[in-house]
């Protein structure tokens, strides 16, 4: 989901933002208060039994590191936005992956 205020940033970048938290007012909440901001909150929803019924625990797969030979100007479209370029491929190649059906 990206909002206006959202965006996506790398691990390294995210090691370097500045936490906004404000620490001193989230110190002097009590329980209470904590819970009635959890309840609140739609995102914090608790989900009823029937929700995890049928739900399955799939661990990520992971990766694999190929060799593969692409055009130059292919790479040269990914690097243009400098690094993750590799990933962008992998995004793009997930999508069309997708978009076919895994079960091709």
């Amino acid at each position: 989901m990206k909002g206006k205020r959202m965006r996506q940033v790398s691990g390294a970048q995210a090691r370097r933002l500045r936490d906004r938290t404000d620490t001193a007012r989230v110190r002097r909440m009590t329980n209470a208060e904590i819970v009635r901001a959890a309840q609140a909150d739609p995102d914090a929803a608790i989900l009823p039994q029937r929700f995890w019924k049928d739900a399955v625990l799939l661990a990520p797969r992971g990766k694999e590191q190929v060799t593969l030979r692409l055009d130059v100007e292919v790479l040269d479209f990914f690097r243009r936005d400098g690094r993750g370029y590799q990933t962008r491929i992998n995004r793009v190649l997930r999508a069309f992956v997708e978009a076919h059906g895994r079960d091709r």
